[in-house]
């Protein structure tokens, strides 16, 4: 069970709008990507917002200390789809709930 601190990081990283397929949320997705360039150095790695054309890549590495060691690739996408038709949704789309021990909101399961 994650601790009330990782949930609430979590959380902040749910309310990002970054939906790709919308222009308008292009302010959103390059927040997001400063967000997570920062995250991801508050633990150690060294990270940077790639430019790519399109919506930014985040790009974080942490080399092991032990020569040799194998190499883990993980990759997650930050942007998700629409939220149309907003009728359907229970809740607002970027405000996370906890009901019944699951965590809803655009993106939650995602990464």
């Amino acid at each position: 069970m994650p601790s009330a601190a990782q949930l609430g990081e979590f959380f902040t990283y749910l309310r990002f709008a970054s939906i790709s397929a919308d222009p308008s949320r292009s302010g959103e997705m390059r927040s997001c990507a400063d967000w997570l360039d920062a995250t991801f150095r508050s633990m150690g790695f060294s990270s940077s917002v790639m430019p790519t054309g399109g919506p930014p890549a985040v790009l974080a590495r942490r080399d092991s200390p032990r020569p040799g060691a194998k190499t883990l690739l993980i990759y997650g996408h930050y942007d998700v789809q629409p939220t149309d038709p907003l009728a359907l949704w229970r809740n607002p789309p970027f405000e996370p709930v906890v009901s019944a021990g699951l965590v809803y909101a655009r993106g939650a399961t995602d990464n």
